[in-house]
C-alpha cells in the first residue's frame, strides 16, 4: 500500500487517510469479519459453531465458553477482546474492544 500512499500524497497535497494503513487482505476481511460476527455467528443456534465462527473470525475465546445469540462483539477491535475459560456471555451483551481487554 505504499505505492497507494505515495500516490495520494503526490496528488492530495496531504497524508492519506487511515485506510491507506491497511493491507490489501486486511481491507478485504473487514466486510468479510463483520457478516461473519454480526450475522451468521449472532443468529446461529448452536453455541459450539458460534463460539468456532467468532475464532475464525480471529477472537481469542479460551475453553468451555458459552456466548448468547445476538451478542454484539466489536469486530473493528476484534484483536482486543479476549475471553478466558469457562465464560459465560448473556443473551444481546455488547462489548467493544475500545473500551476493555479482557473479560
Amino acid at each position: 500500500m505504499s505505492l497507494a500512499r505515495t500516490l495520494y500524497r503526490a496528488i492530495n497535497k496531504k497524508e492519506p487517510p487511515e485506510d491507506y494503513n491497511y493491507s490489501v487482505f486486511g481491507l478485504i476481511m473487514k466486510p468479510i469479519r463483520k457478516w461473519l460476527t454480526n450475522t451468521v455467528a449472532s443468529n446461529c443456534p448452536f453455541n459450539k459453531l458460534r463460539i468456532w465462527i467468532y475464532r475464525l473470525a480471529g477472537f481469542k475465546i479460551g475453553k468451555n465458553p458459552f456466548i448468547g445469540m445476538h451478542c454484539y462483539l466489536d469486530d473493528m477491535c476484534y484483536d482486543l477482546l479476549s475471553f478466558g475459560d469457562d465464560v459465560i456471555v448473556s443473551l444481546s451483551w455488547k462489548k467493544s474492544g475500545a473500551f476493555t481487554d479482557t473479560c
